[in-house]
């Protein structure tokens, strides 16, 4: 959800309220719930790699993505060389 959160602010900022509001409801299904142990392993995640200057938000996703056995999707260039993760553009 965290992510979704993210992805609308970045498009409506951008002005398109109305591909923010498509992509929110296309996307919303798929959220899944945010674990208090997921909390607590991005933490530490973020923790151990504090010299990349990893998001809160990018940390969580990862972990989440991580603990449910789905890549993260990522274009920021900080995740290179991690495992479990895809990069797109």
């Amino acid at each position: 959800m965290m992510n979704l959160y993210e992805l609308y602010y970045n498009l409506i900022k951008e002005n398109d309220e109305m591909l923010g509001e498509f992509y929110f409801k296309k996307l919303e299904g798929y959220c899944v719930k945010i674990d208090a142990e997921d909390i607590k392993m991005a933490a530490k995640f973020r923790k151990e790699n504090i010299k990349k200057k990893l998001s809160y938000i990018d940390c969580l996703g990862y972990i989440i993505a991580k603990s449910n056995g789905v890549k993260f999707l990522t274009g920021d260039k900080e995740f290179d060389g991690l495992e479990n993760v895809e990069f797109v553009k």
